[in-house]
């Protein structure tokens, strides 16, 4: 017999293999997702006799007055894929959501091939994201303010266009650092012998982040803001499905209720 669920604390071993599975992540990543990032309240399981099958986490968040939740994690059994058990889940839980009052959902497609099937459920493309390197400029430096991204700092405001495989890896990161000067604030990871920018709101904190982070070049993966027009290619990134077909989405801010 099928059944779709919220989760209670005592899934997490059930939710984490499933999640290692999926996402190859360490224990101490996937106990912060699902304790602090989503908190178990917000876990949707979906089971068969008490075996569990598929996971999707629905993240709170707000933009503007109007609620919605950006969907994260989403992960089925090797065995159980190709029974439509994600299409039911997404729209039981859309359903749910939208009982609630919330307007909409999002995510992120963990690749470029998922793009066509969560268009099939539903999600329209909403959000780009930029693509490319940034190797400086000779204009002096900024004052800036530079210190480590820990898990739990959360930024204002929080980007719904985090990509999600740079973000376990940069909540795993002790090398993360978060840079602020009075135009805007960037958020850089290391990875191997590159560095990543995932969040940034003004081009002038990439060349603060050359000489803190003592490197020649940037590899851009922060969303594409007006403000960051023509420093790299403008590809697609995040999606979005209304659950209010009078919703207006009219800001590429997301606000999460989550920890991050």
């Amino acid at each position: 017999m099928m059944e779709i669920r919220t989760a209670v604390p005592g899934d997490l071993p059930a939710f984490a293999a499933l999640w290692e599975l999926a996402f190859h992540d360490s224990p101490e990543v996937i106990r912060f997702v699902f304790e602090q990032f989503v908190h178990p309240e917000n876990v949707y399981l979906e089971e068969e006799d008490g075996a569990l099958l598929a996971i999707l986490s629905a993240v709170p968040g707000q933009v503007g007055e109007d609620r919605g939740s950006y969907f994260y994690g989403l992960a089925t059994q090797p065995q159980a894929q190709g029974r439509g058990i994600m299409t039911r889940l997404m729209d039981q839980v859309c359903a749910l959501l939208g009982e609630r009052g919330q307007k909409f959902v999002c995510l992120v497609p963990a690749s470029e091939s998922l793009f066509g099937y969560y268009a099939q459920r539903g999600f329209e493309t909403a959000f780009y994201r930029l693509a490319g390197t940034y190797t400086g400029t000779d204009k002096p430096l900024p004052n800036f303010v530079a210190g480590p991204f820990r898990p739990g700092q959360k930024l204002a405001p929080v980007q719904f266009c985090f990509d999600p495989t740079y973000e376990r890896a940069m909540i795993d990161s002790l090398g993360a650092v978060h840079i602020q000067t009075q135009s805007g604030y960037g958020a850089f990871m290391p990875a191997g012998d590159k560095w990543f920018c995932l969040e940034l709101t003004h081009p002038e904190v990439l060349d603060c982040a050359l000489a803190v982070c003592d490197v020649r070049e940037i590899q851009l993966r922060c969303p594409a803001l007006p403000a960051l027009e023509g420093l790299g290619k403008k590809i697609p990134h995040g999606m979005l499905r209304a659950l209010d077909p009078e919703f207006a989405w009219e800001t590429l801010y997301l606000s999460l209720d989550g920890s991050l």
